[in-house]
């Protein structure tokens, strides 16, 4: 089980991916019904939801970081793993079926916790009780996600700041084309101004010239 999750950190390329591969192959490998992976936005001040699998649209509702309620504040408060047995019926976890909403066995979620920060949190949920199995690979593949959500988020920085080096260095380019156009210009003017300097002197040489004659 860890070496699957292992394969598909590496196999990711930025957050997009790092989020869609993990939360498709812990749901596959605890036989989940539901999950969602939440991004914590520090602008915002919410954890946005970038990839979800099955539910309903609420799963797609940003999660406020100031809000210590239900199965997400647990997380948040505790920064750990935690398991719902008895499921509220407001769950955002739910399947509407022509019988009715269909709520979960079990929900479990965990956060993604970097320099005592919770960053993220990833939450499964079953329409079965999880097995112990099935709760030890998400113990034993939390640590793993950590590291993998590290190197993506550095990953990620790195290249931020590569576009915006490449971005300083366009604009600078531009500034040095368009000083050197200036330059241009200026120098194409000094050499008018001489142009008509010499010939301001050369009608004066002239006109002395013709005077001189005429006395």
């Amino acid at each position: 089980g860890n070496s699957e999750l292992i394969e598909a950190i590496i196999a990711a390329r930025d957050m997009s991916e790092f989020a869609e591969t993990v939360t498709k192959t812990l749901t596959a490998l605890t036989n989940s019904g539901f999950a969602v992976f939440h991004l914590f936005d520090s602008n915002e001040g919410k954890f946005k939801p970038i990839h979800t699998f099955g539910g309903n649209e609420a799963l797609n509702e940003d999660i406020d970081a100031s809000s210590f309620e239900g199965e997400f504040g647990k997380i948040l408060s505790s920064k750990s793993m935690s398991l719902l047995t008895e499921i509220p019926e407001n769950t955002r976890f739910f399947h509407k079926t022509i019988l009715g909403d269909a709520v979960p066995a079990n929900i479990v979620g965990f956060p993604i916790v970097i320099e005592h920060e919770v960053k993220a949190i990833i939450s499964l949920a079953s329409f079965s009780p999880y097995s112990s199995v099935q709760l030890e690979i998400i113990r034993l593949g939390m640590a793993t996600i950590g590291t993998g959500f590290s190197n993506i988020q550095a990953n990620d920085q790195s290249r931020k700041l590569a576009d915006q080096l490449s971005l300083k260095n366009r604009e600078l380019e531009a500034q040095t084309i368009e000083l050197q156009r200036q330059s241009s210009a200026l120098n194409d003017q000094n050499v008018e101004l001489e142009v008509q300097q010499k010939r301001v002197e050369d009608a004066n040489r002239l006109k002395s010239e013709f005077l001189s004659n005429m006395s």
